[in-house]
């Protein structure tokens, strides 16, 4: 329950303005019947003067919106550039860079092998390197590093990350060098609420999803789920194009995005692969985007001129 708040004689609105608030907001805390109303009478000339100190009259003191401060690693304005071409910025969606498997950078690189090859070969990225551009992604923003595709292929042929042309995901992490250590651990039976947790914790997913086949427990293609938004949907990065898009639940446990959404035009179909991952900076974007912290305050606690209460 609100506290009555000190209120000069006035227009409401202008009494408003002095307590940083709005004049329904004044109305509710001191139960005006009419807060459109000029505001008169005996008891307004006793209240007048404690209103000249605003850091007093506070409107509610009871809910407290404490923003969280930003931490390094996943800002969302982090600028995302490519260390073997300074003048490439990557976007990023929701403090995670998108990449694009098809880039001209890196389209023609092999699998599982050093060299190039034609870009529409299966052993390239651009065909068949959605795996390791969807960790490059995780891991760029969980390490604060720009980590393209290109040097998360030239690490796993270092490091024996490859079977065939085939990613081998607890791999993907130790391209940091353990600066930060990041783990990668693949998944075989994630549940959506298990992906809620992890982004909940500012860690981005990269999930396997089939498409509109016969066949739903092959895995055809891994995408970055970057958070859930408002409306209980997810938002992904695809590395197919390099392109955002958005997956809703499916049935009890499932994810998926239809077809007119999707930058290949097939449905998506989330049957619980997935990789996750631990270590490093959790992301968070700036202050104001859903992820800060609200706390409540005893009403009967008062703020310094330093820390106002935000009204409801």
């Amino acid at each position: 329950m609100s506290n009555p708040v000190n209120r000069p004689s006035g227009r409401p609105n202008e009494i408003a303005r002095w307590h940083n608030t709005m004049r329904d907001a004044l109305g509710r805390a001191n139960n005006l019947q009419a807060p459109n109303r000029n505001l008169s009478g005996n008891p307004l000339e006793a209240l007048h003067a404690q209103a000249r100190h605003p850091q007093t009259a506070l409107i509610r003191a009871s809910d407290v919106f404490t923003p969280e401060a930003p931490r390094p690693g996943g800002a969302a304005d982090r600028t995302w550039r490519d260390p073997d071409n300074q003048s490439r910025v990557y976007a990023p969606s929701n403090g995670v860079p998108l990449y694009n498997q098809g880039d001209p950078a890196w389209k023609s690189l092999r699998l599982g092998g050093t060299g190039t090859v034609s870009a529409t070969s299966s052993n390239s990225i651009q065909k068949k390197g959605c795996a390791i551009s969807a960790a490059a992604m995780a891991v760029s923003a969980l390490s604060g590093r720009t980590i393209t595709p290109r040097e998360m292929d030239r690490y796993l042929d270092r490091s024996g990350g490859y079977e065939g042309n085939n990613v081998i995901f607890g791999r993907t992490g130790g391209v940091t060098g353990g600066n930060p250590r990041i783990t990668a651990t693949r998944q075989s039976n994630l549940s959506v609420n298990e992906i809620d947790r992890q982004l909940a914790q500012g860690r981005p997913v990269v999930i396997g999803v089939t498409y509109d086949s016969v066949n739903r427990t092959q895995t055809d293609h891994w995408i970055t789920l970057t958070g859930k938004n408002a409306d209980g949907s997810y938002s992904a990065n695809d590395p197919n194009r390099g392109v955002v898009i958005t997956l809703r639940r499916e049935g009890g446990n499932g994810l998926t995005a239809p077809r007119g959404v999707t930058p290949n035009g097939r449905s998506y179909h989330f049957r619980n692969q997935a990789v996750t991952f631990s270590g490093g900076t959790p992301v968070r974007a700036n202050l104001g985007n859903g992820q800060d912290s609200f706390t409540a305050r005893p009403a009967n606690a008062q703020a310094g001129a330093t820390s106002r209460p935000q009204t409801t």
